[in-house]
Order: C-alpha cells, then sequence, then structure tokens
C-alpha cells in the first residue's frame, strides 16, 4: 500500500498543532497509543530478525522453507502484542513504569519543564513531528527486543547452532533491538515511502 507523504505530513501537523494546545495530561493517552502501535511493528520485525539470523535462512525464503510461516507470524506477534499490551495496561508493572518514564522525557522536553507539574501547567508547548517519531520507536525497541527473548525462549535458546544461556540471551535481545530500532529509524529518515508509512502508524494511532 502507498502512502501520500505530502498528505500525511500535511494532517500530522494539522494533529500537533491541535496538541500543542491541549495539557501534559491529555497528551499521556495519545503517546501510549502511538507507543503500542510502534511496539506492534517492532515485534512482528523481530520475529523475522530472530529465525534469519538463528537458522541462516534469508528472510525472504522464510516463507518457502517454514510451513505456513505467515500463519504462524500472524499468530505469533498477535498473541505477544496482546501480552504486552496487558503489561502497559497494568500500571503497577515495570514495563509500564519504563513506557511512563520515556514518554513523560519527551513530553516534558516538548513543554520545556523539568518537572511533570510544571508540564502539566505548562501553557507552551513545542511539539514536533520528531517528538512523535521519537515515541513511535521507543515502542519499536520495547517490542522488538521483547518479541526476539519470546523467539530465543520458544526455541530453546537456539542461536546459529549453539545454545545461548539466558544471561547471553538477555544480552543479545537488547543489543538487537538496539541495533534494529537505529536501523529502522535510519530506514524511515531516508526513504519517503518508510516515512509516510510511519507518518500513517503515528496518525492513526488513535488520535
Amino acid at each position: 500500500m502507498e502512502y501520500d507523504l505530502v498528505a500525511l505530513t500535511k494532517a500530522l501537523k494539522h494533529t500537533i498543532k491541535g496538541l500543542n494546545q491541549e495539557s501534559a495530561d491529555s497528551w499521556v493517552p495519545k503517546f501510549q497509543d502511538i507507543y503500542q502501535v510502534g511496539m506492534g511493528t517492532g515485534i512482528s520485525a523481530a520475529f523475522l530478525r530472530y529465525l534469519t539470523e538463528a537458522t541462516g535462512v534469508n528472510m525472504r525464503e522464510l516463507p518457502t522453507k517454514v510451513p505456513n510461516f505467515a500463519q504462524i507470524s500472524k499468530d505469533r506477534t498477535e498473541q505477544v502484542y496482546q501480552k504486552l499490551a496487558a503489561k502497559l495496561a497494568d500500571h503497577t508493572s515495570q514495563d509500564y513504569e519504563i513506557m511512563g518514564t520515556r514518554l513523560s522525557g519527551q513530553i516534558m522536553g516538548a513543554k520545556g519543564a523539568k518537572t511533570w507539574a510544571e508540564a502539566n501547567a505548562s501553557t507552551k508547548s513545542n511539539l514536533t513531528v520528531e517528538d512523535l517519531i521519537n515515541v513511535y520507536f521507543y515502542g519499536y525497541q520495547y517490542g522488538f527486543q521483547i518479541s526476539f527473548w519470546a523467539g530465543l525462549v520458544e526455541y530453546d535458546f537456539a542461536y546459529k547452532d549453539r545454545k545461548l544461556t539466558q544471561k547471553e540471551g538477555a544480552d543479545l535481545a537488547q543489543a538487537a533491538a538496539v541495533a534494529a530500532t537505529n536501523e529502522q529509524l535510519q530506514t524511515t529518515l531516508e526513504s519517503k515511502s518508510a516515512l509516510a508509512q510511519v507518518y500513517y502508524y503515528i496518525q492513526n494511532a488513535s488520535l
């Protein structure tokens, strides 16, 4: 599906203009939606990355090498997404706390505030497209890391003809998530079609 970058840029700027008139508290659910959209993309990407790196099979060959690959990938992505969405809905979870720290930092920056109280009291905002892209990729990295880890667990920590320890697996999942997020962010910023797709996801994340 082709996305219209010009139209999406205009729509997103209009959305941001409206958000800049709102309080920090009102931004939170909107930012959480964007974070979860990014999370979903990261979950799917991580499963593909894990299988290609662990087995050595080219990503384009997976559908022919792995029986029912498309359905397996779809089902697994949905399963991991539901589990993580439940964790993010639990205000006592570590996952929710991590998301909150990331989002509050981005919001306070856009509000020019050092504390949440200052951000919520502020009548000035300088929210930009870059802020929302950052939120999207915070979610992407989170989803990728947990999904990659889940792949390791699912396949008993098998990776490139060896079995990893849990510590090695955790370190690998984190490193893979950071690398993949940086790579995808760079691709997004350099490709009009990729940027348009991310804009579409952000604009339609329940905003």
